[in-house]
């Protein structure tokens, strides 16, 4: 197992997202405030610690003249004893990610080894030295969109050693400055090098394998997969980062098909809260699109597929009283009735909620020697969805449902369709409301990396849009 780089953790705090939710126009939103770079820092600190102190520093040789000749010298076995990062601070969030140290230290331990051969005696000695030094860092990043993709990229990064203290052990005294002049400027030039080295690999390489763990495309059912990518490169401002997500659906069978709804206007925050995700109705006006022209909103009910203790029967005899010229045409015959919608849902969102109309033709059939189609209904439904946060998704559930019905075509003459209202609200209350409810209590995912804790999560109903807004904790995450 790998631990992940803190600095990594910090850009890619940003990945905490997500929803980022699919293709142009632009139907999601979704910003980070400077707090929640905060919290990163302070989660991640451990995690720094222990991976800078496993930073490898190469062996260092080379020579030097002296008032006897000129010795040839070897620093060895370099390695970390301790860091401490002291407070790291998110310095700017104006063109990016700009963090810095305050009070930042080292200890390392070194093998030492020279030998004078041009001397008039040649001799050798060897021994060990501990170094300590202050340590600052200062690292700037920059996060693009690269096929809806996001890019973190080190801009620039900085790490400096200062306040030098070594100790040798062993060694001949009198060459004791001779090597602490020597030991200081090496040792310096390599830990920084090697330190600058780390940290750019670790969020050019690491940062980006994190950032890919939160998917672009969500496989959401065998008929719809919800995509998530960036529209447009993020914007900066001086206290947090907002990114543009696209919000759209795409048919697996139909992947071309776009949702021609254009996006309402979304706003960057509402409130200070760590992690703020805008999600406009065209999101919801997409999913319905996409799903009628996947042709999944449809549904044949017969008597096999109704629930225990229905109270209703598919039989032309249960109808008897409620449409008699259906059972003096068809006696005691078995009924279906295929429900459809040719049209999509349409999705508002305001300041009451959120609300769906919809249109559903109901197809009635009996099933005898041979099946015919006797008449068809239209029912137009209403309801409001209470949206709500469970398992990192976004979900809804549904109460009740408004509906009117009235009469599209028959062959067995009029029918009375306030006599309906009963069977029909049986239907959706024992059979269509289960459902939804099934569907929308999973809901859709909020993408976010391994480690992020939601805390008050709370879901605002706005003109246009619906916002989730939340702080979080974060436990480092770890791959492999």
């Amino acid at each position: 197992m790998k631990t992940l780089t803190f600095f990594g953790c910090v850009v890619l705090s940003y990945a905490l997202l997500v929803v980022l939710a699919m293709a142009a126009p632009t139907g999601v939103h979704v910003t980070i405030y400077d707090s929640a770079f905060t919290e990163i820092v302070k989660s991640t600190q451990p995690v720094v610690t222990t991976l800078l102190e496993a930073t490898p520093i190469p062996d260092i040789t080379g020579t030097t003249d002296t008032p006897i000749g000129t010795i040839a010298y070897t620093l060895s076995v370099i390695k970390f004893v301790s860091i401490d990062l002291g407070e790291i601070l998110i310095t700017d969030v104006t063109n990016g990610i700009s963090l810095g140290s305050s009070g930042a230290s080292g200890h390392i331990t070194l093998d030492w080894h020279y030998k004078c051969t041009t001397c008039f005696i040649r001799f050798s000695d060897r021994g060990s030295a501990d170094v300590t030094f202050d340590l600052s860092v200062a690292l700037d990043t920059i996060i693009t969109a690269s096929k809806g993709e996001p890019v973190l990229t080190v801009d620039s990064d900085a790490v400096e050693l200062s306040n030098f203290n070594i100790e040798l052990h062993g060694g001949a005294s009198w060459l004791y400055q001779v090597f602490v002049n020597i030991f200081t400027h090496q040792i310096k030039e390599a830990v920084e090098k090697n330190l600058e080295s780390s940290l750019a690999h670790a969020i050019n390489d690491q940062g980006n394998a994190v950032l890919a763990t939160a998917p672009l495309l969500v496989q959401l059912d065998p008929w719809v997969d919800l995509y998530y990518g960036m529209t447009a490169n993020p914007i900066f401002d001086p206290s947090h980062l907002t990114s543009f997500h696209a919000g759209s659906f795409v048919s697996k069978a139909q992947p071309t098909v776009t949702c021609p709804e254009s996006s309402s206007p979304l706003p960057e925050s509402i409130n200070f809260d760590m992690l703020q995700v805008f999600f406009s109705q065209y999101v919801a006006n997409c999913a319905g699109y996409i799903y009628t022209r996947a042709n999944v909103l449809h549904h044949t009910v017969t008597q096999v597929n109704l629930p225990a203790n229905f109270p209703v029967q598919m039989n032309t005899t249960y109808f008897k009283q409620l449409i008699p010229t259906l059972y003096q045409s068809y006696p005691n015959e078995a009924m279906t009735i295929y429900v459809y919608a040719e049209t999509p849902p349409i999705s508002v969102f305001n300041e009451s909620g959120a609300f769906v109309w919809g249109s559903f033709f109901l197809n009635v059939s009996v099933v005898g020697s041979s099946s015919r189609q006797v008449f068809t209904l239209l029912m137009d439904v209403s309801t409001q969805v209470d949206i709500a946060v469970a398992a990192g998704n976004l979900t809804g559930k549904v109460s009740f449902v408004n509906l009117a019905l009235s009469q599209v075509s028959s062959t067995i003459g009029v029918i009375d369709v306030s006599q309906l209202d009963s069977v029909v609200g049986f239907g959706i209350q024992d059979i269509m409301l289960p459902w939804i409810n099934k569907l929308f209590g999973i809901g859709i995912p909020i993408p976010i990396v391994d480690g992020v804790k939601v805390v008050d999560a709370e879901v605002t109903y706005a003109n246009g849009y619906i916002g989730y807004t939340t702080n979080f904790t974060f436990t480092p995450p770890t791959w492999e």
